[in-house]
């Protein structure tokens, strides 16, 4: 059968469609490869999002307080404060790891904390069991000879004259344990509910405290001895019924985060501080005991480390309300600042 010319002009276009479509195809096919190689997604390859800043590196900038010195083991101590607070260690009362009496040359480390604001900087809020606590002072002493430990003989310990004028019957002694949200002040107490040399008294004092004779010291307030090498805290309970307790959580920017932040509470009513812990399903700083009470007056503590040596910091005022929550934008600010205003609080 005889072709038209017709019939030739639909194959040939038929061929041109067909040509256009494999081109096409081509094309398609390979820029769809090319995407594939370019954009491949796998977990390996899933973006590490970097959180800068750790907030232990604030802690360890925090100026040491502690004052060290050296006395005779055998003749014992006598340390006075800038607060008039008597600290003494009496005369042949250390031993060493073996158990003897030491003698020579002792190096003693102290410190003494009674701004609450400051028990921030070594991460010390004022809890027992969930229940807040309002302190008189916090201390923590050390003792040791060529760089070993030393201990008391038995019923020993440092012996402390912290002055109040206006002492309040109750106060406690507590040991602190454990660190970060697991810190606790135990109550260090006599199971027998006897006297013993863990008791706070009420007393008055007219301590010799030079050799010669010549100068005495005279005071009134609270008399108890401390253990070495551990936080000790002059305490009483805060009495909240459990119905006039709230929850308090803070909001911060995205930056902010518990790695590189710290919250603390202070309440200024009553000489007492909390931590707030992060949540993560919140994203806040939450207080974990549900132990602050309602209609309290406080000042928020925001620090943060931001990387490098990039600081940020906040004070915030409040008045605390049921289901409280608070919004704070801390700004930069040095070290130094940051230091200077927790110690002015």
């Amino acid at each position: 059968m005889r072709k038209t010319k017709s019939h030739n002009n639909k194959l040939k276009k038929g061929m041109m469609k067909f040509k256009l479509i494999a081109f096409l195809f081509t094309i398609v096919i390979f820029f769809s490869s090319c995407y594939k190689d370019e954009f491949k997604f796998t977990a390996d390859e899933t973006p590490e999002v970097v959180d800068p800043g750790d907030i232990s590196n604030f802690f360890a900038q925090v100026p040491n307080k502690f004052d060290s010195l050296v006395f005779k083991a055998e003749d014992g101590i006598i340390i006075v404060t800038e607060n008039q607070t008597i600290i003494e260690v009496s005369p042949g009362s250390l031993l060493d790891q073996s158990g003897n009496f030491v003698t020579g040359d002792v190096d003693f480390k102290y410190i003494e904390v009674l701004n609450p604001a400051e028990y921030a900087f070594y991460g010390l809020p004022t809890i027992s069991n969930k229940q807040l606590l309002r302190t008189d002072g916090v201390f923590r002493f050390e003792a040791r000879q060529e760089g070993k430990e030393l201990s008391f003989k038995g019923g020993r310990g440092v012996r402390v004259r912290l002055p109040d004028d206006n002492p309040e019957e109750g106060m406690q002694l507590f040991r602190g344990e454990g660190s970060g949200d697991d810190f606790n002040w135990s109550p260090i107490s006599d199971a027998t509910g006897s006297p013993n040399n863990t008791d706070i008294i009420l007393n008055e004092w007219f301590l010799n405290i030079d050799s010669t004779g010549q100068d005495f010291l005279q005071g009134f307030g609270y008399e108890f001895t401390c253990e070495l090498f551990t936080w000790i805290n002059v305490d009483i309970f805060v009495d909240i019924p459990e119905d006039e307790r709230t929850t308090v959580c803070v909001e911060l920017p995205e930056m902010f985060t518990n790695k590189n932040t710290t919250i603390f509470m202070l309440f200024k009513e009553s000489k007492s501080i909390l931590g707030l812990n992060g949540d993560a399903e919140k994203m806040q700083w939450c207080e974990p005991y549900g132990a602050t009470p309602k209609g309290f007056e406080v000042t928020f503590i925001v620090i943060s480390h931001q990387g490098d040596d990039k600081y940020y910091f906040a004070l915030k005022d409040a008045t605390i309300v049921e289901d409280h929550l608070e919004y704070i934008e801390p700004e930069e600010t040095t070290i130094d600042e940051i230091v200077k205003e927790i110690e002015n609080l």
